[in-house]
C-alpha cells in the first residue's frame, strides 16, 4: 500500500509538471504575440517637393505641441485622445515657388481618438491659424479632414499659408506650405508625394 501511494504521488506530481510543461508554450506565444505587435509607421514625406529645401526631421510629444499658436490645453487634449507617438519634417529655404513644407504625422491609439484631435483643430481654428481663417472639407485618397485657408492679404510679399489636417485610421496629418506658389491645387500636390518611415 505505501509503494501503491507513492506510485500515485509520483503520477499526480508529472502529470502536473507535463501540464505546466504544455501550456508554457501557449504562454510564451501569446507574450511573444503582444511584444511583436509593432506599431503602426509613422510616414513622412520622402523628399522635398521643391529642390534645394533643407531637410530637418524631429520627434514630436504633447508637450512639445503645448504651446502652438494660442490654444491652450494641447498637451493633455493629445494624451486624452490617446497620442502614441509623432514625428515631424520640415523643408525650407529661399524658393520663388515654396519656401516651407512641413510634414507632421501624429499616431493615437484609435481612429476615433484621430478624429477626437482633428475636431479639436477645427474647433480652434482660430487660436491655430489666425482671424478669418477659413476651414473646409478635404477629401484625398483614403485620408478625410479639413484645409484651412489664411484670410486674403493684400501685403506686398505676403505669401499665404495653407494647412490641412487630415485622418486615416489612427494616424493624422498635418500638412503645411507656405511661399510664393502655395496655393490649394498645390497643397494637393504635395500630398500627392511618396512618403516613407
Amino acid at each position: 500500500m505505501h509503494l501503491s501511494r507513492v506510485s500515485a504521488c509520483v503520477i499526480v506530481t508529472l502529470s502536473v509538471m507535463m501540464s505546466s510543461a504544455c501550456a508554457q508554450p501557449a504562454q510564451t506565444a501569446t507574450s511573444a504575440s503582444a511584444s511583436g505587435s509593432a506599431l503602426a509607421p509613422i510616414r513622412l514625406l520622402q523628399s522635398s517637393p521643391t529642390p534645394g529645401l533643407a531637410a530637418t526631421t524631429v520627434d514630436v510629444t504633447p508637450q512639445s505641441l503645448e504651446h502652438e499658436g494660442t490654444v491652450k490645453g494641447v498637451a493633455n487634449e493629445l494624451i486624452s485622445a490617446g497620442f502614441v507617438a509623432g514625428r515631424q519634417r520640415t523643408f525650407q529655404g529661399p524658393s520663388k515657388d515654396l519656401t516651407l513644407v512641413r510634414d507632421r504625422e501624429l499616431l493615437f491609439a484609435s481612429a476615433e481618438g484621430a478624429t477626437t484631435y482633428l475636431n479639436f483643430v477645427r474647433s480652434h481654428a482660430t487660436a491655430y491659424f489666425g482671424e478669418a481663417t477659413g476651414v473646409s472639407t478635404l477629401v484625398h485618397g483614403s485620408r478625410t479632414g479639413s484645409l484651412f485657408l489664411p484670410p486674403e492679404c493684400a501685403c506686398h510679399g505676403a505669401n499665404p499659408v495653407l494647412t490641412a489636417v487630415l485622418t486615416d485610421g489612427p494616424h493624422l496629418s498635418w500638412v503645411t506650405i507656405n511661399g510664393p506658389l502655395a496655393t490649394k491645387e498645390r497643397l494637393q500636390e504635395v500630398l500627392r508625394q511618396p512618403t516613407h518611415e
